[in-house]
């Protein structure tokens, strides 16, 4: 371009002053920054007043063919910023082909008051082809809201266009990346063998290989498993390939151990190292350690005692050892139960052992107790298997409750009688406390909720203390009911009763309105 050529935007004419532009159409971000800069020098307000300037912020674009996101054309808007404008835009074929090498795209970029800066997505397709650069001409066209695109010789112009240079893999193979498809793998001694995954990500249009070798880590080589090494191969089209390593069942109970494993040195085109190249691998004892056969035991308290079985599961040749003990949860050494310890003993191929805790019936209503179990210093190459911790639940046999779930009572009766009961054991005395409460037991099922009675309007709070001596086996107690006058319909209130505060049992009273 000549220094005299002369350039028209927004009604306004600007001569050019610089040499050497190549391309007019093509340039038109370095002849919008050129006005921009005269208009600076004529006076920053000259320039805001013209009409809003569109244009391409790049000459060209560049972006490679692995980009997940594509392309970015970034857009400018120049002069008047107050009000709304727009420009559509369009790609199409230059030496790449829609469809093959990018996703074409067209629509409309749209600049909000205030905005100077927009653009569109080009989306890329990765062919995993080795090409050389293609191009993929873009267009901006018919500006709206009074905007204009920048032109030459006179008068703006409605087209613009520049260039988005799609970068394929070129000299620079798409990468393959090898790696174990996790880590880390358990495997069974009994499995005889462990199988671990490689797999590749990227293009399998070509062969590509990557050696593998194991090492010890807690597992010994020839003891625990067999020492492993060798190539992976992946032919055209392989996605996946294993490698297996065989365990070995010693037959000593020994617990989990582990060992390693290690890709390297790919080969192949591309071919480099994912993750994770590492990859350990677990190999769990067929025996498992010592246990108890099960996580909680029951006994009733008038059993006598609790039976509780410990296993050793497996193969093992050697004679092991394991301690256990009780001790307090809910229920107490010396009155509930015998407080018990020892040491079990298992031969060669012994697969259990038991041990028993004494259970002392008393005549008190305690409700479900519990002792907790433990075993602990194992030997003979042992190690603590799950669960090592047990629960043993005392279940009394000794109750006390309320005769009914449900009583009935009309106003106008004055009383209802609440009966309780005792059950089991009789030969030692007991005392139960009762009271009453506003509203449904905590266990009422059902929809819809009826009305609650209150105290003081529909019945008298009442507590109290029964006290059964030995063999009585039953007691009776009353509660005052409130005659309100009123046309209410039915009521319900809750009576309690519980020892100590553990609870025991709920009635519900419904009062009939008279």
């Amino acid at each position: 371009m000549a220094p005299c050529d002369r350039v028209h935007v927004g009604g306004a004419h600007y001569y050019l002053l610089e040499f050497g532009i190549e391309a007019k159409a093509l340039m038109m971000t370095k002849i919008v920054f050129i006005l921009f800069a005269v208009g600076l020098f004529h006076g920053a307000v000259a320039w805001a007043q013209t009409p809003a300037t569109i244009f391409f912020a790049e000459n060209s674009y560049s972006v490679f063919e692995e980009s997940t996101n594509g392309a970015f054309i970034s857009v400018f808007r120049l002069g008047d910023t107050n009000g709304t404008v727009s420009v559509h835009f369009a790609t199409s074929d230059g030496t790449a082909t829609a469809g093959l090498d990018y996703v074409a795209t067209n629509g409309t970029v749209t600049f909000v008051p205030g905005e100077r800066s927009s653009g569109f997505m080009v989306p890329i397709i990765n062919d995993n082809i080795t090409v050389p650069v293609k191009t993929v001409r873009l267009e901006l066209r018919d500006p709206t809201g009074g905007a204009v695109l920048p032109g030459v010789f006179g008068a703006p112009t409605n087209y613009l266009f520049s260039w988005l240079y799609v970068n394929g893999t070129g000299d620079r193979p798409a990468t393959v990346y090898l790696q174990f498809d996790s880590s880390p793998y358990t495997v069974s001694e009994a499995d005889g063998a462990a199988i671990v995954s490689v797999v590749r990500q990227g293009p399998t249009s070509r062969a590509v290989t990557v050696q593998y070798t194991t090492s010890d880590g807690t597992a010994i080589a020839g003891q625990d498993y067999t020492a492993t090494n060798g190539t992976v191969t992946f032919g055209p089209g392989e996605i996946t390939k294993t490698i297996s390593v065989p365990v070995r069942n010693d037959g000593v109970a020994e617990g989990t151990e582990f060992f390693k494993m290690v890709l390297s040195n790919p080969t192949g085109t591309g071919a480099t190292l994912g993750n994770p190249i590492e990859a350990y691998v677990y190999v769990t004892d067929t025996g498992a350690g010592v246990h108890f056969s099960q996580p909680s035991f029951d006994v009733a308290e008038n059993g006598g005692a609790a039976m509780i079985r410990v296993t050793l599961a497996g193969e093992f040749t050697n004679v092991v050892t394991v301690d256990y003990a009780t001790s307090d949860g809910t229920a107490a050494a010396g009155q509930d139960y015998v407080a018990t310890n020892g040491t079990l003993t298992f031969a060669p191929g012994q697969g259990s052992q038991t041990f028993s805790v004494p259970i002392l019936n008393d005549s008190l209503v305690e409700g479900t107790e519990t002792v907790n179990l433990t075993l602990s210093n194992p030997t003979g190459r042992v190690v603590l298997g799950s669960p090592s911790t047990g629960v043993l639940y005392i279940n009394d046999n000794d109750s006390i409750s309320l005769d009914s779930s449900d009583y009935d009572v009309y106003e106008n009766d004055r009383t209802v009688t609440v009966n309780v009961q005792r059950f089991g054991d009789a030969n030692a005395p007991v005392t139960v406390n009762y009271f009453t409460s506003d509203g449904l037991p905590s266990d009422y099922c059902c929809l819809p909720l009826p009305k609650s009675a209150l105290a003081g309007v529909d019945y008298l709070p009442t507590a109290g203390t029964l006290a059964l001596a030995i063999g009585e086996t039953s007691k009776l107690f009353t509660i005052p009911i409130l005659d309100n006058g009123r046309v209410d319909g039915d009521r319900i209130f809750t009576v309690n009763l519980i020892v100590g505060t553990f609870p025991l049992s709920q009635s519900q009273i419904t009062i009939h309105d008279n």
